[in-house]
């Protein structure tokens, strides 16, 4: 058994180059540009079309973890909310986009517990669940956006994304994850998750033949509305079925629940369980069967009549919320099927008050959807609808108050929408991620001249609880704070001290108070703790970390060991994913003989570790020359 109290510092000369690709003139240089054209360009475009609206499509979430914590894009603090509201305003937008998340609608839904969940997920939606129960975020955001005459919309794709219960899939585990909630509806009754002929269902997806299923969905919104005061909201369907399941093999796999099936026979005398022209598997199976695109249609007026029940009970709580709607075409297309989406339904009837389109569905593109037999698939250019002909059927209609906002906007300029729209939707993850990676570095310089390195990762193990897995195995947050001027570390996998797996203790420490790592060695070889700092070198992508990767300059891996008895051992590495093993430390057990890594293979030095003493082990790594050294002893000096 080995304890450990771990610290990794990245060192840098001030003289010498900041990390990442560009020199610091460069990236200043970088940066001025960018945001001058960002800057002028949200003028211009409201200048030449004033009527023509722009809004910023975000999902709080996700940029809440990978822009955060502590830059305003990544809207964790009030302040920062507000901050970026300002700053959209300022860029000439009309209004945003802002994705909600499930402590929103939690009175009908019920989060999995984190300890059934993977480590690294559970520690994500922690940090998610803490920031939200800081500060009400779309409550301070439709107050902050009444204040600066800002539209302030509530996203909620939660139309088709309905979670699943802990064992969904096969075996148990979803594709990412174990599913990390589900709607409270669908747990009381299951039946309403749509299936297919032979009752196989298809995980997300709720059928709204069930009136239960219309009115708990609708019951979400007012929920919303009542509580945060929102005025604002868009209905979208899109859905992370195919993140927690493998994608449909046929558009018309599903969609066979029992009230459907009752509707089909009172309607058409066609019973589909049966009738072969329902059976996607057959090789006579024709899509443009009438019969099966009277079903088609059926399963579209459910949704209609979800919408009618929305509008109603929106407007009880308010008469002057407005709703806006995601369209692909006439068909929804994948993941979800090739249900009739009647649109015209909708403008005839005035049931929403804006529509977004050309939207794809999918969460998770599925590459294969153009095999599968969608009538409309947007991200193929299959079967959409010109917005040309949306709106000129609005301005017939008894409705011609709806707008059109299109979909696609280019990152940063922004010419006038396509014909027939009022305005854009604008993807605003590029833009968010260069104003807080542009915030980030200026808080690293300040760090380099004030410490002359950056704290990649700063742990003590004082806030670990004790004897205890911690969040499904993982504890502490892989990200830079800017309060604490360091990473505090991401650690897993931990027990529970019933296992072999590392635990905080305090029994054995160095210092009168404070906590170390117990690490127990395992024949099944899960003893191993990993410390992980979320970085990348490699900034193209929106998706791509926000914290800069160590890839030049130098650094310091440090920490702390102590050898119980003889036996004890301990294998150290410093990687970029699991398999990288050119820089590490061994001790042997026994001799507690020191060895190096050299490409994976271990190099006996002199020098070993003693038993009952705590000793410093340094790994001084110079990136430019590829190369290190180990540092044993009181000191890290020998």
């Amino acid at each position: 058994m080995c304890l450990m109290q771990p610290q990794l510092i990245r060192e840098i000369e001030q003289s010498a180059r900041p990390p990442g690709v560009f020199s610091n003139r460069l990236v200043r240089r970088f940066f001025i540009i960018v945001f001058s054209v960002l800057l002028s360009s949200g003028r211009v475009s409201g200048e030449n079309n004033p009527e023509s609206k722009r809004y910023a499509w975000i999902s709080w979430g996700d940029i809440m973890w990978l822009y955060g914590p502590g830059t305003d894009p990544a809207m964790d603090t009030p302040e920062a909310l507000e901050k970026t509201i300002k700053y959209w305003r300022k860029r000439g937008f009309a209004g945003v986009h802002l994705r909600t998340d499930l402590q929103q609608i939690e009175p009908y839904i019920q989060q999995h517990p984190k300890k059934d969940l993977q480590p690294s997920a559970a520690v994500l939606l922690k940090s998610v669940d803490d920031v939200m129960a800081s500060f009400d975020i779309h409550a301070t955001g439709q107050k902050v956006s009444e204040a600066e005459g800002f539209e302030f919309w509530a996203w909620h794709p939660h139309l088709y994304s309905d979670g699943a219960p802990i064992d969904a899939g096969a075996p148990g585990l979803g594709r990412n994850w174990p599913w990390p909630y589900e709607a409270t509806y669908l747990h009381e009754h299951p039946e309403g998750i749509t299936v297919d002929r032979i009752g196989n269902k298809y995980w997300m997806v709720r059928e709204y033949a069930y009136p239960g299923a219309r009115e708990s969905k609708v019951a979400e919104f007012v929920h919303m509305a009542k509580t945060f005061g929102l005025k604002r909201f868009v209905a979208d369907m899109r859905s992370e079925a195919n993140q927690m399941q493998d994608p449909a093999d046929k558009a018309d796999r599903f969609g066979f629940n029992e009230p459907v099936v009752q509707d089909m026979k009172r309607l058409y005398d066609v019973d589909i369980l049966t009738d072969p022209r329902f059976d996607v598997d057959s090789p006579e199976f024709n899509l443009r069967d009438p019969m099966v695109e009277n079903w088609r249609v059926l399963r579209g007026n459910y949704l209609t009549q979800f919408f009618r029940e929305l509008r109603k009970a929106l407007r009880e709580v308010d008469p002057d919320i407005k709703v806006a709607v995601t369209l692909s075409g006439d068909h929804i297309g994948p993941p979800l099927g090739n249900w009739k989406l009647d649109w015209r339904t909708w403008v005839e009837e005035g049931l929403v008050d804006e529509i977004i389109a050309p939207t794809s569905f999918e969460a998770t593109i599925d590459h294969d959807s153009g095999t599968r037999g969608y009538l409309t698939n947007v991200n193929a250019s299959q079967g959409t609808l010109a917005l040309a002909t949306v709106a000129d059927y609005i301005k017939q209609s008894g409705h011609p108050e709806i707008k059109v906002i299109s979909t696609g906007a280019p990152s940063y300029f922004y010419p006038p929408p396509p014909e027939g729209s009022a305005g854009w939707r604008c993807n605003m993850f590029y833009d968010a991620y260069h104003l807080a990676w542009f915030q980030r570095w200026e808080q690293w310089k300040r760090d380099l001249r004030d410490f002359g390195h950056i704290k990649f990762i700063q742990q003590n193990f004082d806030g670990f609880p004790t004897d205890n897995n911690g969040v499904g195995g993982g504890w502490g947050d892989g990200r830079y704070f800017p309060d604490q001027r360091a990473c505090p570390g991401f650690w897993a996998t931990l027990g529970d001290g019933k296992d072999a797996k590392p635990i905080a203790q305090e029994s054995v420490r160095r210092g009168e108070k404070g906590r170390a790592m117990k690490l127990t060695a395992s024949a099944q070889g899960n003893s191993a703790l990993a410390a992980r700092h979320y970085s990348a070198p490699d900034r193209s992508t929106y998706t791509a970390c926000l914290d800069t990767a160590i890839t030049n300059g130098k650094c310091d891996f440090t920490f702390w060991l102590y050898r119980v008895a003889e036996q004890s051992a301990i294998i150290a590495y410093l990687q970029g994913d699991g398999n990288e093993t050119d820089v590490g430390v061994k001790v042997s057990p026994q001799t507690g003989q020191l060895s190096y890594s050299n490409k994976g293979t271990w190099v006996e030095t002199t020098s070993s570790l003693p038993v009952d003493e705590w000793q410093k082990v340094v790994l001084k790594v110079d990136f430019d020359r590829a190369s290190y050294r180990v540092c044993t002893g009181l000191n890290g000096q020998n």
